[in-house]
């Protein structure tokens, strides 16, 4: 972190120890992860007791701040953690401080607690939190809580990878028959539809590669950094899924992608297959 963000930061966090119910600041993103530039934002994750400070009082408190420059708080966001059973509540206020661009998310202790336990006992629920856990660092935390959520998260078993990468590639199979018509559509040029299932399918993908390599969470738009430490990525992986979010190279048009991403799949079920004994992920497809 460059001076000028590290100056930010040490004032973004003063804002937020500002709150009584806030008992630790969590650094993520980019600049938790040594990969930042001077575009970098600087993502922050304000953890509570219990509930957060209604938007009217951190809106006051953000307002006695010099130099400060409100955007759209109380933000929910998260999405994949309001679905029933998990209907927790996460806000973001996105704020600029000295020219730097700041994100606090307001998040509690019980939702923490209660989100690594859904992750603990049901492979099939969001694994956003448990990577949180892994990766953010403490920038505040007196009480030591950040380090007490990576304790408790579960460990990253044989049998939940395959369990999810099974879930991965049975989806694509699935959505393939789906943009297989699609293809050949009279309406094909409208790329609404493709764009849209192109999205999932690379989400599924690199939800494929993080569950194979037994990591926890993803980050499309960080892959390449957090991709690094893994041991099973098939040649070119990553710079193959890249063509297909930029539709560029081999993935220039949807035939393309399609074939790419049969390829990719593939690969990656083989590597799998070879990496662990016992593990049968299908290598072919039948459509």
């Amino acid at each position: 972190m460059d001076s000028q963000h590290s100056e930010t930061c040490d004032r973004a966090v003063g804002i937020l120890r500002r709150f009584d119910e806030v008992k630790a600041v969590g650094l993520a993103g980019s600049q938790a992860m040594d990969e930042a530039d001077k575009y970098s934002d600087i993502d922050l994750q304000a953890v509570t007791s219990g509930r957060r400070p209604a938007v009217e009082d951190r809106k006051k408190v953000y307002e006695s701040v010099a130099g400060i420059e409100l955007g759209p708080l109380d933000h929910p966001t998260t999405p994949e953690f309001q679905k029933p059973p998990l209907t927790v509540d996460i806000v973001v206020d996105w704020v600029t401080i000295d020219g730097v661009k700041c994100d606090f998310l307001w998040l509690s202790q019980p939702c923490v607690e209660t989100l690594l336990e859904a992750v603990a006992n049901d492979p099939d629920n969001p694994e956003t939190i448990a990577g949180w856990t892994q990766g953010v660092q403490a920038v505040f935390d007196p009480t030591g809580l950040l380090e007490r959520f990576r304790s408790r998260c579960p460990q990253y078993t044989a049998e939940r990878g395959l369990h999810k990468a099974r879930n991965c590639l049975g989806y694509a199979r699935w959505f393939m028959c789906d943009w297989r018509a699609l293809e050949k559509c009279v309406f094909r040029k409208d790329v609404i539809g493709y764009q849209a299932g192109e999205t999932d399918m690379v989400e599924q993908l690199i939800t494929a590669l993080y569950a194979v390599n037994r990591a926890w969470g993803h980050n499309r738009r960080r892959l390449r950094a957090c991709s690094k430490p893994f041991t099973v990525l098939p040649g070119r992986f990553v710079d193959r899924i890249e063509s297909m979010i930029l539709r560029r190279g081999d993935c220039e048009d949807l035939a393309q992608c399609h074939r790419q991403l049969k390829m990719l799949f593939r690969d990656l079920a083989v590597a799998a297959n070879g990496a662990y004994d016992g593990w049968d992920l299908p290598t072919e497809w039948s459509i």
